[in-house]
């Protein structure tokens, strides 16, 4: 990544001009959150056999996929 944005043009935001960018630390969001939920859900029934529950919130994975 730090190579892609070393070959990108200088904007002229900095006083001056940057040379090499680092990168310290790198964050990816993305907007799943409600199937990871639902994922963890499904592994908790699983763990203590509930799989009428875990058939449920397949459902609701598959509802929430599609």
């Amino acid at each position: 990544m730090e190579e892609r944005l070393d070959q990108l043009p200088d904007l002229g935001y900095e006083d001056e001009p940057v040379e090499h960018v680092k990168i310290a630390v790198t964050t990816f969001a993305f907007k799943n959150s409600e199937i990871i939920n639902l994922l963890k859900q499904r592994g908790e029934v699983i763990k203590t056999e509930q799989w009428d529950e875990m058939q449920a919130i397949d459902r609701q994975i598959n509802q929430l996929k599609n």
